[in-house]
This record gives structure tokens, sequence and C-alpha cells, in this order.
């Protein structure tokens, strides 16, 4: 992304033209840009997107560092804490990941400046994966275009991320991607005459129906 800034604004423009729609606004780990583009990039994603957005999603470090910079407390702050100082910068809904557990398990939570709406947790996989955020965050974007509710989709969009985590895949010696096409692969117990039969894959549906 060679202009940051002037992308952002272009998002905005458009967003602003379908004020109804729920946004969804991802924040990433910008920690490999250099400090200037780095800057440039959260002012614009604080002045233009965060008036809009619907659900911010991040992962608890990044929010921490970008949103309570002066965070002085010796307990590291929750999920609320920085649903509250991006609800004073006009976001209803935060969706705060990866919070360390003292066990093998990390904490999701959705929460508003008022209260924490749900939580769900997870068992902490073995690997560094790029593109864990972008993938919840479009599940969840889809979810709520469905018509699913935000609480539910907040549950589903996990439940999602975590079986595309757990089918994830390393194509070179980086990272591993989140295989987010693991409901089209075959079952491992079918046998080989029905492996060598072309089938209709059929796209992995959550238990009330709400298809992927």
């Amino acid at each position: 992304m060679s202009a940051p800034p002037e992308n952002l604004s272009t998002i905005a423009e458009i967003a602003s033209d379908y004020a109804d729609t729920p946004l969804i606004a991802y924040m990433p780990n910008l920690s490999w840009w250099d400090e200037v583009q780095i800057d440039l990039y959260l002012d614009a994603f604080k002045e233009l997107l965060l008036p809009q957005t619907t659900v911010l999603v991040g992962n608890h470090s990044s929010l921490w560092r970008w949103l309570l910079p002066d965070w002085s407390s010796e307990r590291a702050p929750g999920a609320r804490d920085i649903a509250k100082a991006a609800g004073e910068l006009g976001v209803p809904y935060t969706l705060v990941t990866g919070i360390a557990r003292p066990d093998q398990f990390i904490d999701n939570v959705l929460s508003s400046p008022q209260a924490v709406l749900g939580t769900e947790s997870f068992e902490r996989f073995e690997a560094v994966f790029t593109g864990a955020g972008d993938t919840l965050s479009a599940a969840l974007a889809a979810l709520l275009a469905s018509g699913t509710g935000l609480e539910e989709a907040f549950t589903e969009a996990l439940s999602y991320l975590d079986r595309c985590l757990d089918g994830g895949f390393r194509p070179g010696m980086g990272h591993v991607l989140p295989d987010r096409l693991f409901w089209a692969q075959p079952d491992n117990d079918e046998n080989a005459d029905t492996e060598a039969t072309p089938t209709l894959l059929t796209p992995y549906t959550a238990p009330h129906d709400t298809q992927h």
C-alpha cells in the first residue's frame, strides 16, 4: 500500500454513502512499517474511519498501544477499557482478540463502552499466522450482512476462524495461512473410490444454517 491515508480516505468516502450499512474496521499489526508510515496510517484511520465504524476489530496488544498509549496501571487494560477508548472516537463496539491467559488459551471479547457482550476462549496455536484478523473481520462482516445478530455473528465468526487456523498451511518458509476453504476438503474417512468420483462441494454450514 503506497499511500495508506489516501486509500483510507477513499474507503471512508464510499462508507459515508452507505451510512446505514455496518462498517467493520480491522486494525492490523503495523510493526513492519517505519514510524512515519505508521503514524500517517493511524491518524487517517482515527480521523476518517473510526467515526463511521460499527465494530473495530484488532489484537489486544495492537489496540492497547494505539488507543491507550498512556496506560499507566500495573494491570493490562481489559477489553472494556479498550472499548471505552474506542467509544470516545465514535465506535460503539470493539472486538478484542488474543487476550493472553495464564494457561494455553486466549480470550476474544466483544465489548461496548458500557459492558462486555461476549467472550470466546480458544486454545493457543503453536504457530504464527498471517491473515487471521482479516479472516475474522471478513467473516463477521459477511454474517452481519446476512442478517445475523451481532453477538451471534461474533461467536460464529470466531468458530469459523478457529477451524480455518486449525487447517492452516505454510506455502513456503514464512508464516502459516488460515485455510478459509477447509469446508471444501474431503473427509479423511472417504474411501479411494469416493475420492475419485467428482462431487459438488457443499460449503460449511453452521448449526443455525448461516452459510459462510
